[in-house]
């Protein structure tokens, strides 16, 4: 489907902020988060030859100490940053020994332990390695180990050494997970002592907050919204031998659009996007975000609808191994609805920017019609604070006209103390707002499974109850009671003006 430009100048507000992702740096009293404990049991699988099966490898595996406020990025992580291995998680294992006092380096094949694969199992919390891992049957031997995830199949092309790696590009779901390159050392390891493995992001991460406009009102984001980290690149070399491992992106490719990662913060109505990527330099002027959805022609960038924007860099932005780079993005909506637009029932008006309603009938091919509220009275309120009086709100069509009675009785009688809660709660949603008229309401009967059908799709509404009686705006008769309407059947009911029910406001356009 064609998309829709509503926003064409989208402003913005922007505040960046970077946190420490992790400590690049490694040291021999670093604090483990989370720390899984895996040493090899016997298994039926052939021993290496010159090991000592005395002496299995046990590991301790987690997470390099974030400092308060550290950030983490796996998909496990949660909206604070507390990060956790999930069941299945697989890292691979490399090794060189060397004789005490010596020193050895990482090869690109032929190393003492060559890329094992170790699997978390979340049910026992320990590291299960694909063959069992022996020290050295030597004596004064030493291990170094280099520790990555997530888990590859290299081979000669691909080697330790000259480590390609790419960032998926859909980060929507479980490719954040996949996307999350990290890097483990262990140096001097003696024979018996545990290998502590504590792992640091080589990449970086960038999050985008869109959940408020620039009137700090709430920007409900609807399950269907998309947002992109366009134009980057999603490669880099990675050297596991380097001190620092430091990964270099690699040149040549075309730039890709990221998918990036919807987190919950917490609230129906708040979200942040996230994406990993390689380190890299993005230049101002740069479209660096693209939001986009698609609701079938409905809805609108507040709550729903479909739209395509973008979000242009105004000045560089630097992306750095282990580290967030943050923004927050408030806008701006600029879109004026097409007075000539035709619409049908459940389509919500208007046809741009933010929405107003649910269209429950529509006349003249569709030009023209009427909506239903978002949402309707939190409680049951009164029709009016006396019984006994005629206001002449006799239409059982015309809510707008009912609506204007009761105007027009509070204007020509300032002194009376007389309320009209029903009235005034459709009122104070803007002079085109009204209580329903009787047969307004009967009107909702048969459209409402499709009107809240498109409700749904909004996040913050109300949707048609069957279980509640509505207020309409017409007098039963000239005295005590008014109709009402039970959207179970669709029939009405006449109470007194002081009984409390439910109130939902229409408005013609």
């Amino acid at each position: 489907m064609r998309m829709k430009e509503i926003f064409k100048n989208v402003e913005t507000l922007h505040v960046v902020e970077t946190q420490l992702l992790a400590s690049l740096r490694t040291a021999s009293l670093l604090v483990l988060l989370l720390a899984a404990v895996s040493c090899t049991k016997d298994t039926d699988i052939a021993i290496a030859p010159n090991t000592d099966t005395t002496q299995p490898i046990c590991f301790e595996i987690g997470f390099a100490w974030q400092g308060a406020g550290g950030m983490q990025t796996r998909a496990a992580t949660d909206k604070d940053f507390r990060t956790t291995w999930e069941d299945g998680d697989a890292i691979g294992i490399f090794a060189v020994k060397y004789k005490k006092g010596e020193t050895a380096t990482l090869a690109a094949s032929g190393n003492y332990i060559q890329n094992v694969k170790l699997t978390y199992s979340n049910a026992t919390g320990t590291w299960t390695p694909a063959t069992p891992l022996y020290f050295p049957a030597e004596e004064n031997m030493q291990l170094d180990f280099y520790a990555y995830y997530p888990y590859m199949d290299l081979t000669e092309i691909n080697p330790p050494t000259q480590m390609a790696f790419g960032v998926q590009t859909d980060q929507s779901g479980n490719g954040f997970n996949a996307s999350d390159l990290l890097f483990a050392k262990a140096l001097n390891v003696n024979k018996g002592s545990t290998a502590s493995l504590s792992f640091n992001h080589l990449f970086a991460l960038v999050e985008v907050d869109i959940s408020e406009r620039a009137d700090n009102t709430p920007l409900y984001v609807a399950d269907k919204l998309k947002v992109s980290l366009s134009g980057v690149q999603n490669y880099a070399m990675v050297d596991l031998s380097h001190n620092p491992v430091y990964p270099i992106v690699i040149t040549g490719i075309s730039p890709s659009d990221i998918l990036m990662h919807r987190m919950d913060m917490g609230d129906a109505s708040k979200y942040v996007y996230r994406a990993i990527v390689p380190a890299q330099a993005i230049v101002a002027g740069h479209k660096m975000f693209t939001f986009r959805q698609d609701l079938d022609g409905n809805g609108s960038y507040a709550d729903g609808n479909e739209f395509s924007l973008s979000y242009t860099l105004p000045a560089q932005a630097d992306l750095v191994p282990g580290k967030a780079l943050r923004y927050k993005i408030k806008t701006v909506e600029t879109a004026t609805p097409d007075p000539n637009h035709l619409y049908a029932v459940s389509n919500y008006y208007p046809h741009v920017g933010r929405v107003q309603g649910v269209v429950f009938s529509v006349t003249n091919g569709g030009k023209n019609g009427k909506i239903v509220s978002l949402d309707q009275s939190p409680e049951g309120l009164i029709w009016s604070s006396v019984d006994d009086r005629d206001f002449g709100a006799t239409s059982v069509n015309d809510g707008q006209a009912n609506t204007n009675t009761i105007k027009a009785y509070k204007l020509n009688n300032p002194a009376s103390t007389v309320t009209f809660p029903a009235f005034e709660w459709c009122i104070a949603k803007g002079a085109q707002w009204y209580l329903p008229a009787r047969d307004e309401l009967r009107e909702l009967y048969t459209p409402k499974a499709a009107i809240n059908t498109a409700l749904a799709g909004i996040s913050g509404t109300t949707q048609l109850d069957d279980s509640v009686t509505y207020w309409s705006s017409s007098e039963f008769n000239k005295n005590n009671y008014v109709w009402n309407v039970l959207l179970l059947d669709g029939h009405g009911s006449a109470y007194l003006k002081s009984s409390k029910y439910y109130v939902r406001a229409i408005s013609a356009f």
